[in-house]
């Protein structure tokens, strides 16, 4: 189970690098948001493949700046914002760090 979470943790940090990616030539500071969320989360994958307690709070740190590093684009950059998407994200962000800390 600790596996599953590490590989969804790094499949967030993979999305929000790919967010930073596409954002960075244009707002910095939007692209050093994702790849601190990426950041973040990858910390956070390899403390949940440890299984350490802690896991739960890196998950839950890289999961709301990935969700607040998404509507920032959306707003900013992309000037239309589809709620569905941002909370399908955010809810994803919320079963993951429940998931870590129901593990441990």
């Amino acid at each position: 189970m600790s596996w599953l979470l590490a590989l969804a943790s790094f499949g967030y940090a993979v999305a929000s690098t790919f967010g930073a990616w596409t954002v960075v030539h244009r707002h910095r500071g939007l692209a050093f948001t994702f790849l601190g969320a990426a950041a973040v989360l990858t910390v956070g994958g390899v403390v949940v493949a440890y299984r350490m307690p802690e896991s739960w709070m890196f998950l839950a740190a890289g999961s709301a700046a990935g969700s607040f590093a998404s509507l920032w684009n959306a707003r900013r950059v992309l000037r239309r914002v589809v709620v569905r998407n941002h909370v399908a994200r955010a809810l994803g962000g919320l079963a993951l760090t429940l998931l870590a800390a129901w593990r441990f």
